[in-house]
């Protein structure tokens, strides 16, 4: 199992933010599935719009499209890179 950090992007009306996340995968795909689940369980609506499996571009809509959440990026990381990352985000904050 390896490491791969991702990046949520979540709209809510005018305010948008940028979530980043960590996830252990045997693979690439496999963690771009468990970024997607990440997306599209954002919220706990039942209301929630997907998109089609060829869309390019997969955005998750919940509550009438108020709330949208997509992944913006995905790469292979180890822990200590990842925890470093988060401290200097979280010193500039």
């Amino acid at each position: 199992m390896k490491y791969y950090s991702f990046r949520i992007h979540e709209q809510n009306g005018e305010q948008e933010y940028l979530h980043e996340c960590v996830t252990k995968a045997k693979s690439l795909r496999d963690a771009a599935k468990k970024a997607e689940f990440t997306a599209q369980t954002w919220y706990n609506d039942d209301d929630i719009e997907i998109p089609p499996d060829n869309c390019f571009e997969r955005e998750y809509h919940f509550f009438g499209g108020q709330l949208v959440t997509r992944v913006e990026s995905i790469r292979k990381t180890t822990k200590k890179e990842w925890l470093q990352e988060i401290y200097m985000m979280l010193r500039i904050m």
